[in-house]
Order: structure tokens, then C-alpha cells, then sequence
């Protein structure tokens, strides 16, 4: 896997060496300056086939190689294949021109017609022989003189240029500037002029006269503002020591750099500044910041001059307003499908305008993972989000968090972005450090770390099993309180520092507690999830305790204000509509996001929203990870140790792997099967103690057959003794809490 992800990393270098190198030893090779039994066997098989035209095979895997290298620096991102096949198609034409000038000569030696001449032996033997074109400039010449006779140099010559012309990308519009340049030179000496061309739309390809409102300057090399880097991958950093437990990094893929084109982000600049003064909005693009998804421009806004009735001139300043008013004019004029504005961008003095970019890199985790932003948090709670707009990297502590709270369409990211924060965990805690909590009530994405040995029980996606979770959790945060404050310690880690200093002691693992749709829980029971929910972020954080909740329907009626108000940090993805944005946000923006993966992040500390492009983590990247753990012989996965076990029996076993909180549920199960007042009878007959069925009555202000009912279920319970004769009130047989407990289990 290591090689294959080195070679991946690496194609286009090694394929340009190879090119180039052939190529070199081709070019040699035809030119008689290098020799040897293959170079030899392959210039004669190119000179028969391709006549003198033998020199053009190597040429081409030096311009392919030079292509590769072009490509991999930044320099050039793509090349049609229109103009590939016309290039070849120039070739063939420049071939069988040559095959036909050699035939004119035979034709005129031996007074016969060129098309004579190209049907004769003796024209054969020379496209032997390696003269003219080769075997293929003799048949594309005798194609030609088939269909044009003596024509046929005038028809290849013409489809020639014509060929050569869409391979270099030459217009006529072109050859009219340079004229006009010319001109223009003549005239002024020492003054340069850019002429004013038709600017075609990169939508339609539909071009405007250029004396209307839309003509823009063209966009030439002598003319580019902005300087775009050359695509380089960001450097790791030296990471922290890791533990030899932990899974290697090298487990996960490398990133990859893309970013657009000098010329596309100055045709944008010009547009931008073109548009906004099109609608008497003067401002300039002073600078820009290419990310993975989208490139920010920064925009300063202008002065608008205003004249007074007594002829006074004076300027007033463009209002950040107006320019946030035209997004949809810039939309339109840069033919994007969605861009936003932010006006400002907090501490900066301009206004930034996020336009997509036309190939979208996916962030790797482990780029983020090898960056400084990651390594110098210095926690074991740290999540990779992913890259902002300038493709800096982005990673957040969930340990202050303390709660993540995260919402989005569906196809918008957000299951990813969950896988990718759980691999970013167990790729960096041990199971003795950190235990997760998982709850997927779509059952299809937290499935596939069902036997990871970080997971309490099994994934949860039964809704009766999940509620019976949640109220697990809230007696574990009780239990650990307890614990605290014998030791009077203010949190977990001062608890585990003092609890270290005691033999015979376990340390308290942190406990992250993951839930992948919160809606469904609050359709069944909204008010037991929310109040769970509530009392584990407002009480949780001290014992290790967080949560990561994600929805894809952000109403006030799922994230209500006493949620919101627990989860101070906040995810959204796309959504559908501006309202949905102020629901998860409290602003607007989170319905121009592009999908996939695109995402606004607002921290608990931030002073507004940051954009940015989320991690993408692969299927084989959690496979490996989760492989990783299961294969650990020091944790219990809920596998057998015995080697006969298939992996149908090993799956079933993972299912059936016990969770601490199944208790808790069967408990609840058996109670709530039972009449639902026999608790508040209970807590009167051991108050009294004494039983009796007019005591039942009196006391819950229950008719007689009710009360009788109840005094037969505490006599099955094992609550109250035998019925006595005479009348007598029954023995009450329990004594303490702990006896009642014993009995409801």
C-alpha cells in the first residue's frame, strides 16, 4: 500500500522522466548520433513508416514529457483533445505533402499524371526506402490524389493550416489585435495600447461587440495583476512522538495541490471589478487567496464622486452594503453556480468575494493531520476539520469545545465529516484513553466500526436501545462526579494525576459520544432527548464527557434555543434556504455553500464563521484504521481469540457484543411492563411499614379493585408478605433502597 501510494503521489513525474529520456535517445538516434541494435531496429522502422518525418515520433514524447512537467508545476492544468488530434491530423497532412512532392518529381521525369505516379511500383519503393512520407505519407498522398487529382497539394496544404491553426489556438480576433497592436506602436512610439476585444463568456462562448457594456480588456501575459504560486504540497511538520500502540500515519493517503490558472483568477478579478462598476459600485480587487473549493478575492471598496450645486467636487465611499447587494450580478457575470460575499472579513479591511473554483481538491486527513495548526494544539482531542479559503490547514480541540454541534442537507458532507473526526480520534488515543459512543439511527454509516475496541457496546440503531443510552450516560456523569469528589479534583485530568498516585486504581477514560441524526430522536421523544442532551453539555465537560450531534433538518424544532444555547460550537454544511443558516448559525451564509464537504465553521471563541473545505476521508482509509485495532490482541473487540472462527460467526459476535447500559435497559423494560403506579406504592408501604389495600387507597386515592391489584404485584415482588387472616395488615419485607433496587432487577 506504501508503494503504491508513493508511485500515486509521484505519476506524473515518473511518466515525464520516461518520456523525456526516450525521447532524448529517439532524437539522437535518428539524427545518426547515437547507436545501438535497438536504436538502430527503430530508426529504420520509423523511417519506413514515417519517412522523413521519422524525427517527429521523439519530438512528441519530449512535448508530452514537457506537458507532464507543465502540468505538475501548475503552468498548465489541461489540454483539449481537440487539439491533440489536430495536431496529428497537421502531421498526416505534412506527410502525405511530402510523399506527393517526391511523386511530382517521378511524374515529371516519366511524363505521366501525379495519380499515375502514386499508383506506380517506383513510389512504393521510395516510401520504402524511408524517403517522402513513409508507407503513411503514400497512402494519405494517394488518398488525396484520389479524391482531388492535381489538386491534391493545394487540399492537403489548406486542411494543414487549418489543423495547425485549432492545435496552437490561434483566432482571427488574434491575428486583428496584433495588427491593431502594430498599428497602435506605430503610432505612439514609446506608449503601449491594449486594444479592446470582444470578451466571450466562459459559459456560452458567446461574444459581445466591443462597444457594448460588457467588452472587457483582454487578458494577456503582459497585463496579469496576479501571480498564482505553482501547485506544491504543503510540507509536514515533524509530528510529536506517538506511541507505538497508535496506527502509523502512513496508513492514511497523501493530500493533493490543484489550484486554478493565472488566467483564470485575473478573467475573475477583471469581471468582478467589471460588474460592480457596470452598477456604479466602484472597487478593486487589491489581492486574493486560493483554498481547496473556492478562490477568495479581496475587494476595496471606491469613491464616488458627487458634484454640488455650487460646482464642489467630493468623493464618498463605496458602503460594504452595496456591494453585498450584487451577488447576484456577480454570480450571473462570472457564471458560477453559487458565490458569496463576505462583507468585511473579520480583521481585514476589505470585503471578500468567494468564487468556486473549476476543479475542487478533496483535503486529505493526513496533510491536516502533519500540519503545525494540528501538532500545536498539543491535545489528544484534536479533530482535523480541513482547509480555509487560503488552504491553510484548520483543526479544532474538542476538549474545549466542549460540544460540537453540526447540521446539513443530505449529500451536503455531513456523515463524512463524522467518519473523519472518529478516524482522527482512534488514530491518535488508545482504547484506554479514549472510549466512544456511537448512535446511528440510519443504520448505514457507523456500521463499519462495529468491532473497534475504542466503541462501548456496539453502534446503537434501535431507538428504544438509544434512549436507554443516553440515560446510561447521564448516570455515568454521576457516577464520575462521585468519584471527583472524594478526591476533591476539579476535573478529569486533575482526577487521573491523582488517581495515578494510587495502586490497584484504573484511570477514567475520556468518553465522546456520537450521534449521526438527532431528528429522529426528537420525533419519538422530545422531550427525555432534550433534556438528556441538555444535562450532558451543561454538566459533561468536567467528566470527559462530549458530544458530537449532527442533523440534517436544522428547524427550531429539532435544534431548539435550550440546545443551541449547550453547543456554543457549530458546523453547517449546505442547507436549503437563509433561515435554516440563522437557525444553526445565527446568520446568514450556509445556503451559498457548494456541497461536498464545504462547510462554515463557528467556534466558540471565533468572532464570526470561517469557510472551509472539509476533510474527505476514504473508505480504505477506515477499513485500514479499524483493521488496525481489530487485529490488536490487547484489546477486546468482541471477537473469540479462536482461529476456526469464520467471519460470518466473528461478525455475529461483534453484534452481540455486550454494552454496560443493557442492564439498565432490561430494567427499565420489566418496569415499564408493570402497573405504572407500583413505584409510588412501593415508596408508601416501605414509608408505612405496613401493607394493605385501604392503605393503597387512602394514600394514591385509588379505588379498591386498583388497590388490590397493586398489593398482589408487591406480594409477586416479594414487596409485602402473605395475606394474614382476619383482616390484618401484611409484613412489609424490605427494608432499604438497596433491597428495592435488588428486587426491581
Amino acid at each position: 500500500t506504501t508503494i503504491l501510494s508513493i508511485l500515486r503521489k509521484y505519476t506524473d513525474e515518473l511518466v515525464s522522466i520516461t518520456l523525456l529520456a526516450t525521447g532524448l535517445i529517439g532524437v539522437l538516434a535518428v539524427l545518426d548520433m547515437s547507436s545501438g541494435r535497438w536504436t538502430i531496429y527503430v530508426v529504420d522502422t520509423l523511417s519506413i513508416w514515417l519517412g522523413w518525418g521519422a524525427l517527429l515520433a521523439p519530438l512528441a514524447l519530449l512535448l508530452a514529457g514537457c506537458f507532464y512537467i507543465a502540468r505538475s508545476t501548475g503552468l498548465m492544468t489541461r489540454v483539449s483533445w481537440l487539439r491533440i488530434i489536430s495536431g496529428e491530423l497537421a502531421i498526416l497532412c505534412l506527410l502525405g505533402s511530402a510523399h506527393i512532392w517526391v511523386a511530382t518529381d517521378v511524374s515529371k521525369q516519366m511524363n505521366m499524371d501525379l495519380t499515375d505516379a502514386l499508383q506506380g511500383g517506383g513510389i512504393v519503393v521510395q516510401a520504402l526506402d524511408g524517403r517522402g512520407g513513409g508507407k503513411i505519407g503514400w497512402f494519405i498522398a494517394m488518398l488525396a490524389g484520389e479524391l482531388a487529382g492535381d489538386l491534391a497539394t493545394l487540399m492537403l496544404g489548406a486542411l494543414g493550416v487549418l489543423a495547425i491553426t485549432v492545435a496552437f489556438g490561434f483566432r482571427w480576433h488574434h491575428l486583428l489585435v496584433g495588427f491593431a497592436s502594430l498599428q497602435a506602436k506605430l503610432h505612439e512610439t514609446g506608449h503601449t495600447k491594449v486594444q479592446d476585444v470582444p470578451f466571450t463568456s466562459p459559459a456560452s462562448g458567446i461574444s459581445k461587440p466591443s462597444g457594448s457594456s460588457g467588452s472587457v480588456g483582454i487578458i494577456s501575459s503582459e497585463n496579469l495583476r496576479f501571480k498564482v504560486a505553482p501547485n506544491q504540497e504543503f510540507s509536514p511538520v515533524k509530528p510529536s512522538k506517538r506511541s507505538k500502540s497508535l496506527p502509523k500515519l502512513e496508513i492514511l493517503a497523501p493530500g493533493e495541490s490543484l489550484r486554478p490558472s493565472q488566467a483564470d483568477v485575473n478573467r475573475n478579478a477583471k469581471i468582478i471589478e467589471h460588474t460592480l462598476n457596470e452598477f456604479g459600485v466602484p472597487a478593486e480587487v487589491v489581492d486574493f487567496r486560493v483554498g481547496p473549493a473556492v478562490t477568495q478575492f479581496a475587494v476595496q471598496p471606491g469613491f464616488i464622486k458627487k458634484t454640488s450645486k455650487d460646482g464642489t467636487v467630493t468623493k464618498q465611499k463605496v458602503r460594504v452594503k452595496q456591494i453585498s447587494q450584487r451577488v447576484s450580478d456577480l454570480t450571473l457575470a462570472l457564471a458560477a453556480d453559487k458565490i458569496r460575499i463576505e462583507a468585511p472579513v473579520p480583521g481585514h479591511s476589505y470585503v471578500g468575494i468567494e468564487v468556486p473554483n473549476s476543479q475542487k481538491t478533496f483535503v486529505s486527513l493526513r496533510g491536516v493531520i502533519e500540519s503545525h495548526a494540528f501538532n500545536n494544539l498539543k491535545s489528544s482531542l484534536s479533530v482535523a476539520l480541513g482547509r480555509d479559503v487560503s488552504g491553510e490547514p484548520v483543526a479544532a480541540d474538542l476538549g474545549t469545545m466542549p460540544h460540537l454541534l453540526i447540521a446539513g442537507t443530505t449529500g451536503s458532507g455531513k456523515s463524512v465529516c463524522i467518519t473523519s473526526i472518529i478516524t482522527c480520534l482512534i488514530c491518535n488515543n488508545t482504547p484506554d484513553d479514549l472510549r466512544i459512543v456511537m448512535i446511528d439511527p440510519k443504520k448505514v454509516e457507523l456500521i463499519r466500526f462495529n468491532g473497534l475496541p475504542h466503541l462501548l457496546g456496539r453502534v446503537e440503531v434501535e431507538l428504544d436501545r438509544i434512549l436507554g443510552t443516553l440515560r446510561w450516560m447521564t448516570r455515568e456523569m454521576d457516577r464520575r462526579y462521585r468519584k471527583m469528589e472524594k478526591l476533591g479534583s476539579k476535573d478529569l485530568d486533575d482526577y487521573n494525576v491523582k488517581i495515578k498516585r494510587r495502586r490497584g486504581e484504573k484511570q477514567l477514560p475520556r468518553i465522546v459520544v456520537v450521534v449521526d441524526e438527532l431528528a429522529d430522536l426528537m420525533m419519538m421523544a422530545q422531550n427525555e432527548t432534550e433534556q438528556t442532551l441538555v444535562r450532558l453539555a451543561q454538566m459533561a465537560r468536567a467528566t470527559g464527557i462530549h458530544l458530537v450531534v449532527a442533523t440534517q433538518r436544522p428547524s427550531t424544532d429539532i435544534l431548539t434555543g435550550v440546545i443551541k444555547a449547550n453547543f456554543p460550537t457549530r458546523i453547517s454544511f449546505a442547507v436549503a434556504s437563509a433561515t435554516d443558516s440563522r437557525v444553526i448559525l445565527d446568520t446568514n451564509g450556509a445556503e451559498s455553500l457548494l456541497g461536498q464537504g464545504d462547510m462554515l465553521f463557528l467556534g466558540s471563541e471565533a468572532a464570526g464563521t470561517v469557510r472551509i473545505q472539509g476533510v474527505k476521508t476514504t473508505d480504505m482509509e477506515v477499513d485500514s484504521i479499524v483493521d488496525y485495532w481489530s487485529k490488536n490482541k490487547n484489546y477486546d473487540t468482541g471477537r473469540k481469540k479462536s482461529d476456526d472462527v469464520d467471519e460470518d460467526e466473528a461478525r455475529l459476535q461483534i453484534q452481540a457484543k455486550v454494552a454496560p447500559w443493557d442492564d439498565l435497559i432490561k430494567e427499565q423494560q420489566e418496569i415499564a411492563g408493570k402497573d405504572d403506579q407500583i413505584m409510588h406504592a412501593i415508596t408508601v408501604v416501605k414509608k408505612q411499614k405496613t401493607a394493605s389495600a385501604s392503605l393503597l387507597q387512602r394514600k394514591l386515592k385509588i379505588g379498591y379493585p386498583r388497590a388490590a391489584r397493586l398489593m398482589d404485584e408487591l406480594y409477586e415482588m416479594g414487596v409485602v408478605g402473605a395475606p394474614r387472616q382476619g383482616g390484618k395488615t401484611r409484613e412489609v419485607l424490605i427494608k432499604s433502597d438497596d433491597e428495592v433496587a435488588d428486587i426491581v432487577d
